[in-house]
């Protein structure tokens, strides 16, 4: 799982981080980073999605 975190962008990581560990909205995220929602929304779908086929692999 640490090699996938590493695979996806630096932007990525930092809105997973805010998201997830902060518990900041994506609409607050898009503020703090002077993002649009819509970069944020897709930073945060690629990203997960990145993390759902890690977990898929570690499974098989």
């Amino acid at each position: 799982m640490t090699t996938e975190m590493a695979r996806i962008s630096a932007q990525q990581r930092r809105v997973l981080w805010l998201a997830y560990h902060v518990d900041f909205t994506q609409p607050e995220i898009a503020r703090l980073l002077d993002l649009p929602l819509g970069t944020v929304k897709s930073h945060s779908r690629r990203a997960l999605r990145a993390m759902a086929r890690a977990i898929d692999r570690a499974e098989n």
